[in-house]
């Protein structure tokens, strides 16, 4: 009696989604599905939000049998189903892509075909109509993704937005028909995961891959050691766009000594005693303000001539030149521009001639990534420099 008592047992596991299966004999299981949380998960990422809140309610399932999709899918009882909600806060231009993941727990015993998981969506948290998952076995990720996931763990819903929207989920789960009863106790534990990353500034293209230009040394920054290091010029080490990563580079006073930094290798601490200068890679774009509509952060005015929007961004190819007004003039951004900074040539400020032949349109422009002295016979462009 003792052993039947301890099996009947709920198990509840702080804001993980509970499926556990006892089976007595060949005719008996408990079924429990249970989610404690109480604390909001929120990812902010500059001027985007995202918070993912469970609901209140929680399934517990208890003598539960295995069953079919087509009762599965219709399990409607508070007790039978999980809610969640993700609330995303955003702008035009600024979209936030979103994952929503399980993971299963490294106690679950039962195998992944075994159970059964089924997710719908709503705008209105009342109709739930969409269908972002039919009912499926839980199938993890090979490997890594771009959101976060990690390998392990199940895509149950992906997507883009580029406006402020809630999306209320339900998730029901329950034990295949194809299950086959024994007296061995099992159990499969998930939980429920959400992920965001902010994009929207590469509609129109990659942003441009640094140029290495003669005389530059490209570095990153030691952080364990806190000195500057050569780096390799690959991208996701010296440079990863996805991860708001620029490209640094710097010039050195001597002449030997630039030589030197030149052939060493990869790792090697750059003396800041040796730095004249720091520069910081900027992809070609355009942009456009705000002034009767635009993204605003939180706490901001509503846009107008006194208080415009947020600038809208996007990288732009190198044979791309947008020549509106840098303004919005209506509810969506449009009249972007391509600054003459991205124009070498002696008339490129002139919006009749930026076009002209002699003109050179650059993929970039590498930048001073602190002040310049202003001294014309001791140039140089260091952090914390007195002027």
């Amino acid at each position: 009696m003792e052993e039947k008592k301890k099996n009947k047992e709920i198990i509840t596991v702080s804001l993980v989604l509970l499926l556990v299966i006892v089976i007595v004999g060949v005719s008996y299981a408990a079924f429990t599905f249970s989610k404690t949380g109480v604390t909001e998960n929120a990812i902010t990422m500059g001027a985007v939000t995202m918070i993912y809140t469970e609901g209140e309610n929680q399934i517990t399932i208890n003598n539960a049998v295995p069953i079919t999709e087509e009762v599965g899918k219709t399990l409607s009882d508070e007790n039978y189903v999980f809610d969640f909600t993700i609330n995303i806060k955003t702008g035009p231009k600024m979209p936030i892509s979103y994952e929503v993941t399980a993971i299963k727990d490294s106690s679950s015993t039962m195998g992944n075909e075994d159970v059964r998981l089924y997710l719908q969506k709503s705008l209105d948290g009342t109709n739930y109509n969409e269908e972002v998952l039919e009912p499926s076995p839980y199938t993890p990720l090979d490997v890594d993704d771009e959101f976060g996931a990690k390998a392990g763990e199940m895509v149950m819903d992906v997507g883009s937005v580029s406006e402020k929207v809630t999306y209320y989920y339900r998730l029901r789960m329950w034990v295949d028909s194809s299950y086959e009863l024994s007296s061995e106790a099992k159990s499969f534990t998930v939980k429920v995961n959400a992920y965001g990353k902010e994009g929207g500034y590469r509609q129109e293209g990659d942003p441009a891959s640094p140029e290495i230009v003669e005389g530059i040394i490209p570095v990153i920054y030691d952080e364990e050691n806190s000195t500057w290091v050569k780096s390799s010029t690959n991208q996701g080490e010296w440079y990863d766009y996805d991860n708001q990563m620029w490209a640094n580079a710097v010039t050195i006073k001597d002449n030997t000594k630039r030589g030197i930094y030149k052939n060493a290798a990869i790792g090697t601490p750059v003396a800041i005693e040796d730095i004249n200068a720091f520069m910081v890679w900027i992809p070609r774009y355009s942009y456009t303000l705000g002034n009767t509509y635009g993204y605003q952060i939180e706490g901001a005015e509503t846009p107008s001539e006194t208080t415009p929007g947020a600038f809208d961004i996007k990288f732009v190819d190198q044979n791309i030149i947008d020549m509106g007004s840098g303004k919005y003039t209506g509810d969506t951004p449009d009249n972007y521009f391509t600054p003459s900074s991205f124009c070498w040539g002696d008339t490129c400020d002139d919006e009749a001639t930026r076009k002209d032949p002699e003109n050179i349109e650059l993929s970039g422009i590498w930048v001073s990534k602190f002040k310049i002295t202003e001294s014309i016979t001791d140039i140089s462009s260091l952090p914390d420099k007195m002027f």
